[in-house]
């Protein structure tokens, strides 16, 4: 199922309960540098700091939300509400929450550059699941993991293909 608005696609899978990331026609996701060492992201501190504080708050479930910012910098976190039928293992973030998101962002004159999530007892690796909800293979999948520390990874995940992404945090 498909729902449409002014500038937006939300995608919904009825059967696994699933939803994609609500897109803005003609958007485009450059936050993407690449050095000798193949692909990096840039955020900001206090960004990280604000994404670790949500996976820390929302334990023992997964936390989700959206990274954006301008240029080649993620500047802006906007956590979203996870729905999901077992959050301690899976995301599914609020279609509500996602329009009210996708519209700061735009209002913001920013791009959406990113999606993240929580693992709180498993690595920063992406599971077969976020495979599966990985709709957007132009985005960063930011992955915050808390045990047995807290580790923040990145990837480019297209299809099966799972690409490491360096993180580099700026001021």
């Amino acid at each position: 199922m498909v729902f449409a608005g002014s500038g937006f696609h939300l995608f919904f899978d009825e059967l696994s309960k699933s939803a994609a990331v609500v897109q803005f026609t003609g958007d485009k996701i450059t936050a993407m540098e690449t050095d000798s060492n193949g692909r990096i992201i840039r955020i900001t501190e206090p960004v990280r700091l604000a994404m670790e504080g949500h996976a820390l708050r929302s334990r023992p479930a997964e936390c989700c939300g959206l990274l954006s910012g301008r240029g080649h910098v993620v500047t802006s976190l906007h956590p979203l509400r996870n729905e999901a039928d077992t959050p301690e293992t899976r995301y599914f973030a609020s279609p509500e929450d996602l329009f009210a998101a996708m519209r700061r962002i735009r209002e913001a004159d920013q791009t959406l550059i990113g999606i993240y999530h929580s693992h709180p007892r498993a690595p920063a690796y992406p599971s077969a699941s976020d495979v599966g909800m990985a709709f957007y293979p132009e985005a960063v999948y930011f992955i915050i993991s808390l045990e047995p520390r807290i580790e923040l990874r990145a990837f480019r995940i297209e299809g099966p293909n799972i690409e490491d992404v360096s993180v580099v945090i700026c001021p």
